[in-house]
C-alpha cells in the first residue's frame, strides 16, 4: 500500500491529518492515539470526553475514517487501525453491550 498520494485533508474545512502522519511515522503510538482522538472530536465538533455518542459515530465522515485507518495500517504494518479492530470485534461476536463478548473484545484490543 502506498501512502504517498493519500490526501490528508478532512471532509471538514481546516482539519488535516499531517500531525497524525508524522507521529505515526515516528512510531509515537501513544501520542498518535491522542492526536487521533483530538482530530476525531474536532471533526465531530465535540469536546473530548473519553467516549463518543452513537449518533456522532454514525455521522462521522467516511473519508476521514478511511484516512485515519490507512495511516494507522500503513505505519503500524497492519497491526493497528479501525479495520483491524473491526476484524477483532467480528471475531468476538460483534458485541454491542457490556457482556463476556465485550470483555473479550476490549481485552484483545487493549
Amino acid at each position: 500500500m502506498s501512502i504517498d498520494n493519500l490526501d490528508l485533508s478532512s471532509e471538514r474545512p481546516g482539519i488535516n491529518y499531517y500531525q497524525l502522519r508524522d507521529l505515526l511515522a515516528a512510531k509515537q503510538w501513544v501520542e498518535a492515539d491522542r492526536e487521533t482522538a483530538e482530530r476525531m472530536c474536532e471533526v465531530m465538533q465535540q469536546p473530548q470526553r473519553g467516549w463518543l455518542k452513537k449518533e456522532y459515530i454514525e455521522n462521522f465522515p467516511c473519508h476521514d475514517l478511511n484516512i485515519i485507518d490507512k495511516l494507522w495500517l500503513y505505519y503500524s504494518e497492519g497491526k493497528f487501525g479501525f479495520s483491524v479492530q473491526k476484524h477483532i470485534w467480528e471475531q468476538c461476536g460483534r458485541p454491542t453491550q457490556y457482556n463476556e463478548d465485550w470483555k473479550n473484545f476490549t481485552a484483545r484490543i487493549g
